[in-house]
């Protein structure tokens, strides 16, 4: 991913702190005046709501947003099971595509002057049979 307007936060593995750092940037930017958005390209272990699937960092980077940015753009695959981004992809029918996770970020950067984008797990998490998160 292009970089110029925003930071990849990754991290060792789930639970480690992504989110309160990704929200605490965003906020920090806000704070200064610009336009935000944050961005979670995959999320496995989502919740079934009436607005659809939803998934916790997802909601607290939507909130944080300063921009006006649709879900499917801060978050284009939301899937139930809490496993594997890639295993529950394939268990869902659906595979996971890069190019469509940047052109997210890039429709993102055209409202947001930044956009802060959160990993899933860890660094090199699969996201395909050959591409993971570092691909990004």
């Amino acid at each position: 991913m292009d970089m110029k307007q925003g930071y990849f936060i990754t991290g060792t593995d789930t639970g480690v702190g992504k989110t309160l750092i990704s929200c605490a940037l965003l906020h920090a930017f806000a704070k200064s005046g610009k336009s935000v958005a944050g961005m979670k390209p995959v999320v496995a272990g989502c919740e079934q709501s009436q607005r659809g699937l939803i998934y916790g960092d997802v909601e607290a980077l939507l909130a944080a947003s300063t921009a006006a940015v649709p879900r499917e753009l801060v978050n284009p695959y939301a899937l139930m099971e809490p496993i594997a981004p890639h295993i529950a992809a394939q268990r869902a029918g659906t595979r996971l595509d890069l190019a469509q996770m940047v052109s997210a970020y890039r429709e993102l950067q055209q409202t947001a002057e930044w956009v802060i984008v959160e990993g899933a797990g860890g660094f090199k998490v699969p996201l395909t049979d050959e591409e993971d998160t570092a691909d990004l």
